[in-house]
């Protein structure tokens, strides 16, 4: 637990971070080119202003800039396709993003590939160790490509390259297969939400989460996309941005990525399901589409009518959730209002069905009222099909099920009271982007297991293991200067 000095001086450094916009004085002082960049003015978006999202910790070269600058006129322009081509020829570029890793197992990993044209892609693999070579070849000519690489072993170390069709480097990498199953030797999994664009240049959480060997990130909403309702092309020129950012190429490129939206990814803030805070339309489907074709995520190719999905990291099964665009606006208050039926059947099927020992479920937006009364989630939503969902969990007796969320700048660790003196534990990691937000605490000081204001910059990282045939689960919080803020111990 944090000490009273610690505290105060989170609350400190919140403050400034509110003043400054949300980057903290010490490594905001340092940008030459641009300064900081507010959270307020990341939500607005020109160009202007995101030229200095991508300058505000290192001055890229301006070759970048202007490459980004001429694609993202060209993305808004009457025939994106085309003109995004011509543009990446006159750079002599050849990709808009990747590679970039996904769905990880134990025994392959996806490749995500984002070209200006459609081609094929050819994937080398081989182990550090040597004595494994093999290739993998795309299907056909695509411009997006997610090309499944299996036939790897467990827990083991591999580089790879991605080539085009003329046999040139498009990039390349490495990445750690997960284990099949528990044994002595632990393996991490991070997780964090809440870039919001701003914290996408910021390179030290991100090289944090590579060095510390995390077989995983997974994102948790209110990353790349800040508010661009259904601008398709300001949406792609967001992506874009975030595939130029050197720190989230690095990291993407040797550890796998997953992701779930929020609010402001999904449309903008507080908005949800099919209709805008003013009762308009919004293009769900669309908007699906765009997220799917530009994260690399597990079960891309499942007809359903919502982003959520499921995949087996090793021996932890992880349960990604939906919680925007499946809420039904006309019935809130009442039963799968949040989740939408489908949705709310699929889930529960999935935490009775599971065979793992440790389930994770994530969702954008926190799922316990004690930070902002439960604002726009599960408390001011469906508090009763939360209950149904809770009381599934409780009845999984031979799982730990843990809860992440996000929405709420900051970080906090609750333990939700449940009958017989049960707990569910949620970890709620909203410190990606180092933007403001509530206090440390909620009323309920007595359910919280630690918490940290906004403004703070920290990623969360779960260590799986199995010790006399127990499962044994540490949750870490690391800062920015890779200090672990918390250590806890979490149990069935």
């Amino acid at each position: 637990m944090p000490t009273n000095n610690d505290l105060e001086r989170r609350k400190f450094l919140a403050l400034t971070a509110s003043f400054l916009g949300g980057t903290l004085a010490g490594r905001g002082a340092d940008a030459k080119a641009a300064g900081v960049v507010s959270l307020k003015d990341a939500h607005i978006g020109t160009l202007e202003i995101d030229l200095r999202i991508m300058n505000q910790y290192e001055v890229q070269p301006q070759e970048v800039q202007d490459f980004y600058t001429a694609s993202r006129k060209a993305m808004t322009g009457s025939d994106p396709e085309g003109e995004v081509a011509k543009v990446c020829q006159k750079f002599n570029r050849r990709k808009l993003g990747g590679p970039m890793l996904g769905d990880p197992s134990s025994t392959g990993v996806s490749v995500w590939m984002h070209l200006p044209q459609a081609d094929l892609v050819k994937i080398v693999v081989s182990s550090k160790e040597g004595g494994f070579l093999k290739s993998y070849q795309s299907g056909g000519k695509a411009r997006i490509h997610s090309l499944r690489c299996e036939g790897l072993s467990p827990d083991t170390a591999y580089e790879y390259q991605v080539q085009g069709s003329d046999g040139g480097v498009l990039g390349k990498g490495s990445f750690l297969t997960v284990p099949e199953h528990l044994s002595e030797k632990p393996f991490n999994i991070a997780f964090g939400t809440c870039y919001h664009k701003v914290g996408m240049y910021r390179p030290e959480l991100m090289k944090l989460v590579r060095e510390r060997g995390n077989r995983a990130m997974l994102v948790l909403g209110d990353s790349a996309v800040d508010g661009r309702k259904d601008d398709y092309g300001l949406i792609n020129a967001d992506y874009l941005l975030r595939n130029l950012s050197p720190s989230w190429r690095n990291m993407t490129a040797n550890v796998p990525v997953s992701a779930t939206w929020d609010d402001h990814d999904y449309w903008g803030n507080d908005t949800s399901g099919k209709l805008t805070n003013r009762k308009k339309p919004i293009d769900v489907d669309g908007l699906r589409q765009s997220w799917q074709s530009q994260w690399n995520n597990p079960e891309r190719g499942e007809d359903r009518e919502g982003i959520y999905f499921q995949t087996k990291i090793g021996p932890v099964h992880y349960i990604a959730l939906d919680t925007r665009s499946c809420r039904v606006n006309e019935e809130r208050g009442k039963l799968n209002c949040f989740l939408g039926e489908a949705q709310m059947n699929w889930l529960k099927q999935q935490i009775k069905e599971s065979t793992s020992s440790c389930i994770l479920i994530s969702g954008g937006t926190m799922w316990s009222d004690n930070i902002s009364d439960g604002k726009d989630s599960w408390g001011t939503w469906d508090t009763e099909g939360r209950e149904e969902i809770f009381q599934v969990i409780d009845a999984k007796k031979d799982s730990l099920v843990l809860l992440m969320s996000g929405d709420r700048h900051g970080a906090r660790g609750i333990a939700i009271p449940r009958p017989k003196g049960g707990k569910i534990h949620e970890l709620e990691v909203a410190g990606m982007g180092g933007v403001p937000g509530p206090g440390a605490f909620g009323k309920d000081r007595d359910q919280q297991l630690f918490g940290y204001p906004g403004g703070t910059w920290a990623f969360g990282e779960l260590t799986f293991s199995k010790e006399s045939d127990e499962l044994q689960v540490v949750f870490r919080l690391v800062d920015e200067n890779g200090k672990e803020l918390e250590t806890i111990s979490l149990k069935r």
